[in-house]
């Protein structure tokens, strides 16, 4: 009995790149989806940082900067933004989008606070889709387990070297 276990491990490993760029797509694009429709409901005030908090967890210290802003019903409200490498600087002002319904659950208005997240998360899952299918974009893909046209029965040298026969040494 010949099994060619180079074309198992291939199907195997497409199987998990596809699923992981798969996860890796739909994560970024839902937060992608969260991040427009959040904008287009929220109202965007301004707001200052009145303190940066240091989180010395990781590799090197990141910085967190706590923001305060006064609602449309004259609530002044603070929360923490991401955290951030260089640190924020102190007083200074930046754009606030938060949802009337809870000013509590606002974000600071840039880039890295909305939209790096899903900017890395989408693109890499692409990049796992199309590896795991390039083979099928570059090259005319045929199975390992194919009989060749011939209808011999005889598979090419290339294929040769790769089967394995299971039934040696019984």
């Amino acid at each position: 009995m010949h099994i060619v276990a180079v074309d198992q491990f291939q199907r195997i490993w497409q199987f998990l790149l596809l699923a992981f760029g798969l996860l890796f797509l739909f994560v970024g694009m839902g937060f992608c989806v969260f991040q427009i429709r959040f904008g287009q409901a929220a109202i965007s005030t301004y707001g200052t940082i009145v303190d940066v908090q240091i989180d010395d967890s990781g590799e090197g210290p990141n910085y967190i900067p706590v923001v305060e802003f006064t609602s449309r019903n004259a609530e002044k409200i603070r929360f923490e933004g991401t955290s951030t490498n260089p640190r924020p600087t102190l007083n200074a002002r930046v754009r606030v989008l938060y949802r009337e319904t809870s000013p509590d659950n606002a974000c600071i208005d840039s880039f890295v606070q909305r939209w790096l997240f899903p900017s890395v998360f989408a693109p890499i899952g692409l990049l796992l889709i199309l590896a795991a299918f390039k083979d099928r974009l570059l090259f005319k893909h045929t199975s390992l387990l194919e009989t060749p046209a011939d209808g011999t029965g005889n598979l090419p040298a290339h294929q040769k070297e790769m089967q394995i026969d299971l039934t040696e040494g019984q």
